[in-house]
């Protein structure tokens, strides 16, 4: 979640491969991204840290009954998507020049860490990564 993002959190999933499918996936969905009845394929540019912006097709869908609309990247590989992961690394996905997820995740490199063992069927060894800004986090008695 972005810790400027007062009202619009935005939740980050990276999936794949599965079945047959070789690919990966990485997610974002929030409240700003459009929620279409049906799949389509949308326009977005993708800011990721200080490189430079790059415009791609995109998945955008919706899921019945939950408030927020979803815009999914294909990746051609689960270790590409891994291969790219920073530890501190910001995302602004913006729609015809309007931001609709802006977000910054921390740990990256744990994560990926993680994520590599259970691709490779190992248990997890962290079972605990705080990912919640300290200005949202609940006053401790």
């Amino acid at each position: 979640m972005d810790p400027a993002a007062n009202d619009a959190p935005v939740m980050i999933n990276l999936s794949g491969p599965g079945g047959d499918y070789e690919g990966a996936l990485l997610t974002f969905a929030s409240d700003a991204i459009p929620k279409p009845e049906t799949m389509e394929m949308v326009v977005v540019t993708l800011i990721q840290n200080d490189y430079p912006p790059a415009t791609v097709q995109a998945f955008n869908y919706s899921l019945p009954d939950l408030p927020f609309g979803v815009i999914a990247f294909a990746v051609p590989t689960i270790d590409a998507a891994l291969a790219g992961m920073e530890d501190v690394q910001s995302f602004d996905i913006q729609i015809e020049g309007r931001s609709v997820a802006n977000t910054t995740w921390h740990s990256g490199l744990q994560v990926r860490d993680e994520l590599r063992r259970c691709l490779n069927g190992q248990p997890y060894l962290v079972t605990d990564i705080d990912i919640v800004p300290e200005r949202l986090k609940p006053a401790q008695p």
